[in-house]
């Protein structure tokens, strides 16, 4: 999915996503901060949702239960 967004930043393209899909779950989903990666980092190691974003930036967004390493 490619989404043109207000802003060059993580949080502004949670902002548009909010906006754009306005079902209950996915704004709830929003609510929990879900695992993101940015080009596969996670952006807890970035600038969390400062993070600035450019043309060509892969984001992801895991459920917040997805385990990222095993135990």
């Amino acid at each position: 999915l490619e989404i043109e967004i207000k802003g060059n930043k993580l949080k502004d393209l949670i902002k548009e996503l909010r906006s754009r899909y306005r079902d209950p779950k996915i704004i709830e989903y929003f609510d929990f901060i879900p695992t993101i990666l940015v080009n596969g980092l996670n952006y807890e190691t970035l600038k969390h949702l400062e993070t600035e974003l450019k043309d060509g930036d892969v984001v992801t967004f895991l459920p917040a239960e997805f385990p990222l390493s095993g135990g």
